[in-house]
């Protein structure tokens, strides 16, 4: 900033220095005009080398087909879907519940709102859930569900964990 406001005090003397700049001093016109092309790479390379792909994403805008819960957004689709899961959860015929998808498309997501849900209205002593990918480690598996019921095991194989 200290220099280019030297720049444009030594540019402004130079036009007024004749008749309040009736007849400007070529010579000094001429270095003034080399030092901003000089003054006017720098700029660009500094730009160029501050160049990045993303700093920052806007901001979702709110309240286009969507339903706020803590903490998310949850489309409409997926209140059709939770509300399904949980009258499925309600029914005593209904034996297991399972939700898939593609990845990233929001099936833990709905998962933990329908867990915090049964939770809540206290359908089940115990609430567990387990992720299951695409490759499946039963042993995990079983871990997981154990940790979140209190349970150790002492059975080293599949099956006899799963009994």
């Amino acid at each position: 900033m200290e220099e280019a406001s030297k720049f444009f005090e030594v540019e402004k003397k130079a036009n007024h220095s004749c008749f309040n700049g009736s007849c400007p001093n070529l010579k000094s016109q001429y270095q003034l005009s080399r030092e901003a092309k000089k003054r006017a790479r720098v700029v660009v390379e500094i730009q160029g080398d501050g160049k990045f792909k993303r700093v920052s994403y806007r901001a979702p805008l709110p309240g286009i087909g969507s339903v706020p819960f803590k903490g998310h957004e949850a489309l409409e689709s997926r209140m059709i879907t939770l509300d399904e899961i949980m009258e499925a959860l309600r029914d005593a015929h209904v034996n297991i519940v399972g939700v898939w998808g593609m990845a990233g498309v929001g099936n833990t997501t709905l998962m933990k709102q329908v867990a915090k849900q049964a939770e809540e209205e206290k359908l089940f002593d115990k609430v567990v859930m387990a992720y299951i990918s695409s490759t499946p480690e039963l042993k995990k598996i079983q871990g997981e569900l154990a940790d979140m019921l209190g349970l150790k095991f002492e059975e080293k194989s599949e099956m006899g964990r799963a009994a």
